[in-house]
């Protein structure tokens, strides 16, 4: 290796002409200015406000955007450590040998403790007092 040191400016990768937030500030400006249009018979103050709302709309839907996007990579991390977590959960916790209230299909029938009659409806008695 050699102890000079380069002059020469490091090769740059050709770029895409605009960046993400050059777009959405481009779009905000062009709604806020069309907002002021349009709101023009409205007091400054509303307009100001409309204005600035408008221009501040992009910005908020990228920061939605991003939360979203990180949300649903966490959720895809979650989602990969499932298949490891059984894996683990197989080789080192012991199975259980049998489980208390769970259903082999020998059991007892479970009736209902009230049997209809024979034209399939049940008698009820209602005494009303007053």
């Amino acid at each position: 290796m050699s102890s000079e040191t380069s002059t020469e400016a490091p090769a740059r990768k050709s770029a895409a002409p605009f960046e993400a937030w050059q777009l959405f500030t481009l779009a905000g400006l062009i709604s806020a200015a069309i907002v002021a249009f349009f709101a023009s018979t409205q007091p400054p103050s509303a307009r100001i406000f409309l204005i600035l709302t408008i221009f501040a709309l992009p910005g908020l839907i990228l920061l939605g955007l991003s939360i979203v996007a990180f949300v649903v990579s966490l959720f895809a991390l979650l989602l990969l450590t499932v298949p490891v977590y059984r894996l683990l959960s197989a080789v080192f916790l012991p199975q259980a040998k049998s489980q208390q209230g769970t259903w082999d299909g020998n059991g007892p029938e479970f009736m209902s403790p009230v049997s209809p009659g024979p034209t399939g409806r049940r008698h009820v008695e209602v005494k009303i007092i007053d």
